[in-house]
């Protein structure tokens, strides 16, 4: 991961730390094992990439088990199609209507 995506990335995380009051030490890892019938209870307002924060939030908010484990990446083969500002926008945009609206 490049340093600046990385350091985004990072940021985003403790961000999402502070918001929830619990560590989120990969926030923007796309993979994840979810329990349906507790997917069941959160109505999701995203579908881009800022899904996977407002889902990781969602399970945190409510009490939900989430566990991290370790990824480790390997160096990306050609160009990345997303933008770093405009996808960093979007996440930051999903933390903060997680933050506000009711349980």
């Amino acid at each position: 991961t490049p340093r600046v995506r990385a350091m985004g990335a990072r940021a985003l995380s403790l961000l999402a730390g502070l918001v929830t009051g619990r560590k989120c030490p990969d926030l923007l890892s796309g993979m994840r094992v979810i329990n349906v019938d507790r997917l069941r209870q959160i109505n999701l307002t995203t579908s881009g990439f800022e899904l996977e924060t407002e889902l990781t939030l969602e399970f945190v908010r409510r009490g939900f088990q989430v566990d991290w484990v370790p990824v480790i990446y390997r160096r990306r083969q050609g160009r990345s199609k997303l933008s770093p500002v405009r996808e960093g926008i979007r996440i930051l945009w999903a933390i903060y209507r997680v933050r506000t609206r009711p349980v």
